[in-house]
């Protein structure tokens, strides 16, 4: 069974509450397990890991119903947005165990 997401829509269109939380900690999982650390930035990260998270994140949450909302392209920002922020996160976190 897939969860949906709830997004704020009036200023981030990130998803909130305990779905993002859940979003938010899938996604983190998923980039400690198999994104190299030497890619510091969202943008260095390959096409092919990026789109092995988004596969992984499809089969837990509900992006169907988000593709298919009238905002739409700012909702997957604020997904994208979450997924940058898990990046650098998880980079900060590695550097203070090397």
């Amino acid at each position: 069974m897939c969860v949906s997401l709830t997004f704020d829509r009036q200023v981030t269109y990130t998803p909130v509450g305990t779905t993002r939380d859940m979003f938010s900690r899938e996604a983190d999982l998923y980039m400690w397990r198999t994104i190299p650390f030497d890619k510091m930035r969202w943008d260095n990260v390959s096409p092919s890991h990026r789109e092995g998270i988004m596969n992984h994140l499809r089969e837990n949450f509900n992006f169907d119903k988000v593709e298919r909302d009238l905002d739409a392209e700012n909702l997957t920002g604020g997904i994208r947005s979450v997924l940058m922020k898990r990046c650098f996160d998880r980079q900060h976190d590695a550097k203070k165990y090397l």
